[in-house]
C-alpha cells in the first residue's frame, strides 16, 4: 500500500497494488473491489476506484488515506467502549 498525492488537487490517497497472476484478476482482488463498492459506511476506508494495468500485471485500488494505525493508538491509550 502506497501513501500517494493527486497532483490535480493535493489531497493524499492510499494506493493498494496487486501483482496480478496473468491476465485475470484474482478472486480476492474482485472481492475486495465488489464489498469497498457495495459497502459504503462511515466507519471503512472510503472507495474511490480500481483499475488493472495488462503491462505491468498489476491492479489497483485507490481509497481514503488512514494516518496512523490501530495499534499504534491502542498502546497510546485505553479506548472507552463508545469509541471503539
Amino acid at each position: 500500500v502506497y501513501d500517494a498525492t493527486y497532483c490535480a488537487n493535493g489531497l493524499r490517497y492510499a494506493v493498494k497494488i496487486f501483482n496480478r497472476k496473468g491476465d485475470r484478476e484474482t478472486k480476492n482482488e474482485v472481492k475486495q473491489v465488489s464489498f469497498l463498492q457495495s459497502h459504503p459506511h462511515p466507519n471503512c476506508l472510503t472507495y474511490y476506484f480500481a483499475w488493472s494495468d495488462k503491462k505491468f500485471d498489476e491492479y489497483g485500488i485507490v481509497t481514503e488515506l488512514c494516518t496512523g494505525s490501530l495499534k499504534a493508538l491502542l498502546h497510546a491509550e485505553v479506548l472507552p467502549e463508545e469509541r471503539v
